[in-house]
């Protein structure tokens, strides 16, 4: 008689008698699957990570001059000899260091307080359009402040008043002529 193991003994005797609740043969799940799978995505995350280190170095060290970036803000002033009854002003930055990144009113006191009307898509733009009009019975002349833009800067400030149009109460034109004048004291830097 050939020697059986009791588990064995016990299974096969399950078996001939039809039982429920037999043991059953469980196969183990092959564990070597698993690390290959995990080793070939850690060498694609360190392939991945060593390329984008070299791209890092090869493109060369960064200066404070290049990442520095500043936000300051730049009235608008119309010179007018008459009283100035509306004005439109086109400002232009030569160069991609200066972007206008928001326009409100002039410091006057009723006219011109409200930010002037400008097409909101030209700020994404090297040029903006801005325009207004006072329904005052006595509007201001001289100096008259009539905006103030906010500027995000990489560099030198090349913002500029490239025409201007002005109409005096009587609706007959002024030669009036315009000013961008930066705010230095209130300018902010910010490094990237």
């Amino acid at each position: 008689m050939r020697h059986v193991p009791s588990s064995q003994h016990t299974q096969e005797r399950n078996d001939r008698e039809g039982r429920k609740g037999a043991k059953r043969d469980v196969k183990k799940p092959d564990t070597t699957v698993l690390p290959s799978r995990f080793l070939s995505v850690v060498r694609a995350f360190a392939v991945t990570w060593i390329l984008v280190v070299g791209a890092a170095f090869a493109a060369g060290p960064t200066t404070a001059a290049s990442t520095s970036v500043r936000f300051v803000t730049a009235d608008v002033i119309v010179q007018s000899p008459r009283p100035l009854a509306a004005w439109r002003v086109e400002l232009k930055s030569a160069g991609g260091n200066t972007q206008v990144v928001g326009v409100e009113g002039g410091a006057q006191k009723e006219a011109y307080r409200d930010p002037p009307y400008y097409d909101p898509a030209a700020l994404a733009n090297s040029r903006i359009i801005l325009g207004s009009f006072s329904t005052e019975k006595e509007p201001p002349q001289g100096d008259v402040h009539v905006a103030r833009v906010h500027l995000r800067l990489t560099g030198d400030c090349n913002l500029s008043a490239i025409t201007i149009e002005a109409v005096g109460t009587d609706l007959k034109p002024i030669a009036a002529t315009a000013l961008v004048r930066l705010n230095k004291q209130q300018e902010k830097e910010t490094g990237r």
